[in-house]
């Protein structure tokens, strides 16, 4: 079993939930249905195992996943060529 994390090459992986990595934060205005989920903080020196995520988004932020490739190419951006979680669901895990 495993947890959701995008890779610097911008591709979702499956990798162990104890991995220490940063968290992808979305802007809370931006959680709207008029957001497009482009407002996205990631600060690299907070980091913590995939089950820390919803309390390591600083206020103002939810522990969130993109939802569409624009979205995700912004996350890699801001990543700086890390690995980071994202809340999203391990379709391997039943």
């Amino acid at each position: 079993k495993g947890c959701t994390a995008i890779m610097p090459n911008g591709r979702w992986s499956t990798i162990d939930c104890t991995t220490v990595l940063p968290y992808a934060c979305l802007v809370d205005s931006d959680q709207s249905t008029a957001g497009y989920g482009l407002d996205w903080k990631v600060d690299l020196s907070v980091t913590g195992e995939a089950a820390m995520g919803s309390t390591k988004c600083p206020d103002g932020t939810t522990w969130a996943a993109p939802h569409n490739g624009y979205a995700n190419s912004i996350l890699v951006d801001l990543a700086f060529a890390q690995a980071v979680w994202v809340n999203a669901p391990n379709p391997m895990q039943s």
